[in-house]
């Protein structure tokens, strides 16, 4: 960082970067949890009996496993496959998240082969937004629609994730106002 830049421009820069190595480091566990939970999955589905002795010999099926928001008692093979198949689907809306945050902060930078300049009132970064909230809000919905299923089997699932809904449509308004942004700069740059 240069020394001739006004402190905040240099917290800003640090934030930014911050914020890159967070977002790249996350997404990348997301994807390997994913892997994870996917073989999990299939194990749980192909030793199902196996399993389902095992969690009884070690006194899991009183534990309580959770993954953003949906919590589950593990009580057998299946329900640890349904478990983990949904988290599978959960790791890999939230690591999609974390790879448009990334790529916002990378294309406002004009960093990227997409980027339209140095500005962050882009087309991309409004669909980049618009994504998030998606994402979200389907965290939410797989979320309600897991415990759905699992009280449907005779399971009593604890809760499902609902903030993160609101937090989706808290970014589809975001997505909005950017939107609104990148079409004043566009009118703009026609008039001048």
């Amino acid at each position: 960082m240069s020394k001739n830049l006004p402190a905040e421009q240099k917290a800003n820069l640090l934030l930014q970067k911050v914020t890159l190595i967070i977002a790249k480091t996350a997404e990348i566990l997301h994807w390997w949890l994913v892997g994870a939970m996917l073989i999990i999955t299939i194990c749980s589905l192909i030793w199902a009996t196996p399993v389902t002795e095992w969690l009884k010999t070690a006194a899991i099926n009183d534990s309580m496993v959770s993954c953003y928001g949906f919590t589950l008692p593990i009580l057998s093979a299946s329900m640890l496959a349904i478990f983990a198949f949904c988290s599978a689907i959960v790791l890999s809306l939230m690591a999609m998240i974390f790879r448009n945050v990334y790529l916002i902060l990378k294309t406002a930078k004009g960093k990227t082969w997409f980027a339209r300049g140095n500005t962050p009132f882009q087309q991309d970064i409004v669909r980049m937004f618009r994504e998030i909230g998606i994402f979200f809000i389907g965290v939410s919905v797989m979320s309600l629609a897991s415990v759905a299923f699992v009280s449907f089997l005779g399971g009593k699932p604890d809760g499902f994730n609902y903030l993160s809904c609101f937090t989706g449509l808290v970014f589809l308004c975001v997505s909005q106002f950017f939107n609104y942004g990148a079409n004043l700069e566009k009118d703009l740059d026609g008039l001048v």
